[in-house]
């Protein structure tokens, strides 16, 4: 018995001297900083920090519910998606038609949506009425009888009246 328990302890003792791997490994959502032009920018490790930035830091509206990448372009990783008619601010607009984003003013680049997934929001109302469909022009069902008489069809009772 005193053996066993001997045994018990010196495997425990060899075993605790032996070294820990590293505490804390890379990941994709560790927080980075990255220089950019003259702006600092945080963002997780997954979500690439664009070679250039045009910094527009303003309010958007989305669109639609457009999808969220880790680069600026379709290539990258899906991060998550736009509310629809939800907030978001816009850092920049990086070397191509994408738009760096952030959930908050001020906050961590969070990734990349397409330069048509929202407008400033001063500007969403407006955008929503010029994308609404017009209504047809009402069809003139009039024909010519005779010299300077026309008939025309009343559109409610389907019947002719003769001018």
């Amino acid at each position: 018995m005193k053996i066993r328990i001997m045994l018990v302890l010196l495997t425990t003792l060899a075993l605790s001297a032996c070294k820990s791997g590293p505490l804390h490994k890379d990941g994709p959502d560790d927080i980075i900083t990255s220089q950019v032009g003259e702006l600092t920018l945080k963002h997780r490790r997954a979500v690439e920090a664009p070679e250039s930035l045009k910094p527009i830091n303003q309010q958007y509206t989305s669109l639609y519910a457009a999808s969220i990448m880790t680069r600026p372009d379709y290539s990258g990783n899906l991060v998550g998606h736009l509310t629809n008619a939800k907030p978001f601010y816009v850092i920049g607009q990086p070397n191509n038609r994408w738009l760096a984003i952030s959930e908050e003013k001020e906050g961590n680049l969070v990734g990349y949506v397409p330069y048509n997934a929202g407008v400033p929001s001063s500007q969403y109302l407006q955008t929503l009425r010029q994308d609404r469909p017009r209504r047809a022009k009402a069809k003139s069902d009039c024909v010519a009888v005779g010299g300077d008489s026309k008939a025309c069809k009343d559109a409610a009772s389907e019947t002719w009246i003769i001018d």
